[in-house]
């Protein structure tokens, strides 16, 4: 006879600077370690978390998904949400907890990744927003970066925006919406680059910024990004952007 289990979702939120990304990696920091810790603390049993995105080191998020089963238990989510919290340092917050179907899996199942990369594009930097931005101190011109992106929307083959180091059965992705707009916060001057896709390849936001960063200076053309799109190498395209800059905004199922 087959053991009955729960399966719970975990919705987190956590500021990556001081972690190794979220997979657990031996004798270093990582999301995934220290959130399975805190739950084996709460639950008094070992969890397994399979999240619905790896994110890398130093990169952040708002909304990160994560699942997992456990032999059935009578819990209530909200008092495991309030234990947890008090538990966890403060750099890493679970702000919600759902009882799902057995079965679900919080990568398999999602539709949709959003990730979201800040520029602070002001002639000074801010200690207020080091650890969340990319500080680029030269003018962007910003109808240029929009111009340029509109080539990404849609199903592509992005490998020439993916570093070595993926391991993937196909490098083609959807990708249902980006957009780039200006942004005021805590007084800095910040350029948001948004976008949505099924899924993403290993560093593919971040070169994608790296070479619209080349097309705001004026370095390159609008249709630069659709040049290197179709060439499928990454031997085209600008530098990697730095994690600090990146958001895993929300993963929707």
């Amino acid at each position: 006879m087959s053991l009955k289990t729960i399966t719970l979702k975990l919705t987190v939120s956590y500021l990556g600077t001081a972690y190794h990304g979220w997979q657990k990696q031996p004798k270093l920091p990582t999301i995934q370690a220290v959130l399975e810790e805190a739950l084996a603390v709460v639950l008094r049993q070992t969890v397994n978390l399979t999240a619905a995105g790896r994110t890398d080191a130093g990169v952040h998020a708002l909304g990160q998904v994560a699942s997992f089963s456990i032999p059935f238990q009578s819990l209530v989510a909200k008092q495991v949400l309030y234990s947890i919290n008090g538990v966890l340092p403060n750099d890493i917050r679970v702000k919600k907890i759902e009882k799902v179907a057995e079965g679900f899996h919080a990568r398999r199942q999602a539709i949709s990744r959003t990730y979201k990369y800040y520029i602070l594009n002001q002639e000074f930097s801010s200690p207020f927003l080091a650890n969340f931005s990319w500080w680029f101190p030269k003018p962007l011109d910003i109808d240029l970066m929009r111009s340029a992106v509109s080539c990404l929307v849609g199903i592509h083959d992005f490998s020439a925006f993916s570093a070595m180091g993926g391991s993937y059965d196909s490098t083609v992705r959807e990708v249902f919406h980006v957009g780039i707009e200006r942004q005021e916060m805590l007084s800095g001057q910040l350029i948001c680059f948004r976008i949505s896709s099924n899924a993403f390849l290993y560093h593919m936001v971040r070169l994608i910024v790296g070479s619209l960063v080349e097309v705001g200076l004026g370095k390159k053309p609008v249709n630069w990004l659709a040049e290197i799109l179709q060439s499928k190498s990454n031997k085209n395209c600008g530098q990697i952007a730095p994690a600090r800059g990146l958001i895993l905004e929300r993963v929707d199922y």
